[in-house]
């Protein structure tokens, strides 16, 4: 039987809410993400989805982000495309495999909660408001140390592609596209003037 640490990770990230600072290095969230991950013993596949509008994220940061593997989901709504997201992924992915949420969406606690407590799943909250911190929620608060280690990693570092799933790099829920694998179709679709009504729309 897989155990937890060998199984599939997935990682949803809330980068409209923690977006990569001005002064770290893009190039390097993912293999932090992943160093993280391994220091406590997760060693299985890992995918890494950013979830948002993603027009206010620096583009020389999404093509970094891109070029290391982290897919890109396009939303009007992050936390009603996380719960949509998770409940697929739950249906091709059943326990012991392991979710990792950098957000700090209260909404989203609940839903979580019940993956872990009811269905098995292991659950690393890599960010806790104050608000949840006496409520009895695991959390390692990775994602402090997650920008700190990309920040002190030099950029001439061997650069690790952390799609390990074969999932597609990039989709807009928004506009029911499908993306594929080219980052310059990413960004002629997120500047489209289609694309740019519809999110107005929601």
């Amino acid at each position: 039987m897989m155990k937890k640490n060998d199984a599939k990770t997935s990682v949803w990230w809330d980068i409209d809410r923690y977006p990569v600072p001005g002064d770290c290095d893009a190039h390097q969230i993912a293999p932090s993400i992943k160093r993280a991950l391994c220091s406590l013993g997760y060693y299985g596949p890992l995918t890494i989805t950013a979830i948002g509008k993603l027009t206010d994220v620096r583009h020389a940061d999404l093509q970094a982000l891109y070029s290391t593997g982290i897919a890109f989901k396009i939303v009007a709504s992050r936390a009603v495309s996380i719960l949509g997201d998770m409940s697929e992924w739950t249906e091709t992915n059943p326990p012991p495999a392991n979710v990792m949420l950098i957000s700090d969406n209260e909404v989203l606690w609940p839903s979580l909660g019940g993956m872990r407590l009811n269905k098995g799943y292991n659950i690393l909250y890599a960010y806790l408001p104050e608000c949840m911190q006496d409520l009895n929620f695991p959390a390692e608060c990775l994602w402090p140390n997650i920008l700190a280690d990309a920040m002190e990693t030099q950029r001439n570092e061997l650069q690790e592609q952390c799609s390990e799933t074969g999932e597609p790099a990039w989709l807009c829920k928004a506009c029911e596209h499908s993306g594929d694998q080219s980052f310059g179709n990413f960004l002629t679709h997120l500047n489209s003037e289609e694309h740019s009504q519809i999110m107005l729309d929601r």
